[in-house]
């Protein structure tokens, strides 16, 4: 498990003591996962939260029709889960696949709570990711709502400048609500 990179980003949070760093240690569990397999599919409880190391995944919800609507891409040093199935054991809407290969450290909710019942400094932790990824989400509608379909693609190549790279044309355009048509438009503006 590559633990200081770990131990590096949390330490960026919160103040860690050798005891703390010990319990992450023993709570996260070092997962490796090729292009395109599964960190979670729908209709299965979310029974993992995901710390992604290298590479990159996706969470996409695929809708009655058939249709995949990418929600976010998460590359090293994000968070990905389904909070809702997570932490109150239903049933997840969504997928998250690997886009390439990827190396997560992924905790149990069984280790999750255990880590914050001996660790209260661990909620302070999550809070501060958790709020971190709920402000991303809000700017995120936004854009969605407000800015014209290329001012979206050029926010999306500043956030994510690299991963442009080895996402798929499909995936970006429906991360950016717009159809593959059109991004090809755009980018051949550009």
């Amino acid at each position: 498990m590559p633990n200081d990179f770990f131990l590096n980003y949390v330490g960026n949070y919160i103040e860690t003591d050798e005891e703390l760093k010990l319990a992450l240690i023993q709570s996260f569990e070092y997962q490796k996962i090729e292009k395109k397999n599964y960190l979670q599919i729908p209709c299965e409880v979310c029974n993992y939260q995901y710390f992604i190391i290298s590479g990159c995944v996706k969470t996409y919800h695929t809708d009655k029709h058939g249709k995949d609507h990418t929600i976010i891409f998460l590359p090293p040093q994000w968070w990905a889960s389904d909070l809702n199935s997570f932490f109150n054991g239903t049933v997840s809407d969504y997928s998250i696949m690997a886009i390439v290969d990827t190396e997560v450290l992924r905790i149990s909710k069984n280790s999750y709570d255990k880590l914050l019942s001996q660790h209260p400094i661990m909620e302070t932790f999550f809070r501060k990711i958790y709020q971190g990824a709920l402000i991303a989400q809000h700017k995120k509608v936004v854009e969605m709502l407000s800015l014209s379909a290329q001012e979206r693609y050029d926010n999306f190549l500043q956030q994510f400048p690299n991963l442009s790279e080895y996402i798929s044309f499909k995936d970006i355009a429906t991360y950016l609500n717009m159809t593959p048509e059109h991004l090809s438009y755009l980018r051949k503006k550009m």
